[in-house]
């Protein structure tokens, strides 16, 4: 995810020429954890305790991997991280999404 993160901001700074505020909020595992057991203490069928919940996936590693998709579907990335983050902003900025 910081790769993720550090490629868009330099993106956005270096190549659109956009005020990028550099700020990452890093907060202990057990912020994590005990968001967690918020959510699971208090929500219900239909309900959503926590308005925010990847608050409780903070410290987890979320990110995946596309060996499977090789593996058995053939799957062959063609475009890199760097390029598709590009492509991307630049399309949002082209349809006037704010970044």
């Amino acid at each position: 995810m910081n790769e993720v993160i550090d490629t868009v901001e330099r993106l956005l700074a270096e190549e659109f020429k956009l005020a990028v505020r550099y700020k990452r909020l890093r907060l202990p595992g057990v912020a994590s954890e005990m968001a967690l057991l918020a959510d699971k203490d208090h929500s219900g069928p239909g309900t959503l305790s926590n308005p925010d919940p990847r608050s409780s996936e903070m410290n987890k590693t979320i990110a995946c991997s596309v060996e499977k998709a090789q593996r058995e579907l053939g799957y062959r990335p063609m475009i890199a991280l760097e390029e598709g983050m590009r492509r991307s902003i630049a399309w949002c900025l082209q349809k006037g999404i704010e970044i």
